[in-house]
C-alpha cells in the first residue's frame, strides 16, 4: 500500500460519540478549580497532619534537654557539697565533719543514692585526712634527716642544699654521656646497614660497650645488667623514639632517644642536648608532627 491509500483509510476511521452530559461536567470542574492546577490530596489534609515528625522530635528534644539541666543542677550541688565537707575538714579535726556532710543537701532524687553519697564523701574525708596526716609525717622526716646530715657533716643548711644541687648535675652529666655514646651507636648502626636505625636495643649490642651505659646515673628504680645475656626491660632508664627509622640522616632535628628523669635529648644526628633546671628549655621546643617528635 502506498501512502494515499493508508492516509485514505486512517481518515475514514470511525469517529467516536461525545459523552452525554461531558459539557457540563468540565463546566463543574472549571468552577471548582479555576487555575486548572491539579487536586493535592497531601496539601488537603491539614497542616498538623503535615508537621507531626516536626513537633515530635522538638517535644524528644526538649525532654532530653529538660533532663541534662536537671543532672547537672544535682551534679552541681553534689560538688558544692562535698567542697563545704573538705573545707571543714581543713578547718577542725572533729569529727562532727561526718555529721555536717549528712545535713548538707544533697539534691539526691531518692534516700538511697543520699546515703550512698554521704557514705562517699565520709571516705573521701577520711583519705584526705590520711593523706595531710603523711604528708606531715613525711616533712618531718625529711626535716629530722636533714638535721641528722647537718649534724654529721658539720655543713650548713645552704652547703648541704648546694652539695645536692652539685650531684645532680654531675648526674645530669653523666646521663649526657650515656646518651651520646647510645646516639654514636645509632649512627654506626644506620651506617652499616643502608642508613636504618635498629629495630630494638639487642639488634646494636655490637655498637655498645656495654648495657650499663642504658641505665641513668640518677635511676634508682632501674638496675643496670650485668651483661647483654641478662638484659631486659627492666635494665633501661631511656626512651627509644626512632627504633627501626629508615633515612634517620635526613631528620636530624628528630628525636631518638630521651632522658625521662633529667629532661636531655639525643637527636638522630648523634647529638645530645642538656636540659636545663626542670627541662621546662627543651619541653617548649618539641614539637610533635606525624607522631613524631621534634627539636625545634
Amino acid at each position: 500500500m502506498n501512502p494515499p491509500e493508508i492516509e485514505k483509510i486512517l481518515r475514514s476511521a470511525p469517529v467516536p460519540p461525545v459523552p452525554e452530559g461531558l459539557q457540563d461536567q468540565l463546566t463543574r470542574q472549571a468552577r471548582r478549580n479555576p487555575g486548572n492546577t491539579p487536586r493535592d490530596p497531601a496539601a488537603e489534609r491539614g497542616w498538623f497532619r503535615r508537621g507531626w515528625p516536626i513537633f515530635a522530635w522538638g517535644g524528644a528534644a526538649l525532654a532530653c534537654a529538660s533532663t541534662l539541666l536537671v543532672q547537672q543542677m544535682e551534679i552541681r550541688g553534689l560538688q558544692e557539697s562535698l567542697q563545704a565537707v573538705q573545707s571543714e575538714s581543713t578547718s577542725s579535726e572533729t569529727p562532727d565533719v561526718v555529721v555536717a556532710a549528712t545535713a548538707a543537701p544533697t539534691n539526691v532524687s531518692s534516700a538511697e543514692d543520699e546515703r550512698a553519697e554521704i557514705a562517699r564523701l565520709t571516705a573521701e574525708i577520711a583519705r584526705l585526712r590520711d593523706a595531710a596526716n603523711s604528708a606531715g609525717e613525711l616533712a618531718a622526716e625529711n626535716q629530722r634527716l636533714k638535721a641528722q646530715l647537718t649534724a654529721a657533716s658539720g655543713l650548713s643548711a645552704e652547703d648541704l642544699e648546694r652539695s645536692q644541687a652539685a650531684r645532680e648535675r654531675a648526674e645530669s652529666i653523666r646521663c649526657v654521656n650515656n646518651m651520646k655514646n647510645i646516639g654514636l651507636a645509632l649512627r654506626i648502626f644506620a651506617t652499616d646497614n643502608g642508613d636504618r636505625f635498629p629495630p630494638d636495643i639487642l639488634s646494636m649490642t655490637n655498637e655498645l660497650s656495654t648495657p650499663k651505659i642504658l641505665v641513668c646515673p640518677a635511676d634508682f628504680s632501674h638496675k643496670a645488667a650485668s651483661d647483654w645475656g641478662s638484659f631486659t626491660a627492666a635494665n633501661l632508664s631511656y626512651e627509644f623514639l626512632a627504633l627501626g627509622t629508615v633515612g634517620a640522616e635526613s631528620e636530624p632535628s628528630r628525636v631518638a632517644v630521651r632522658c625521662l628523669i633529667h629532661g636531655n635529648i639525643g637527636l638522630c644526628d648523634g647529638s645530645v642536648q642538656m636540659s636545663q633546671g626542670d627541662g621546662s628549655n627543651l619541653l617548649r621546643r618539641l614539637v610533635n608532627r606525624n607522631g613524631k617528635l621534634y627539636l625545634e
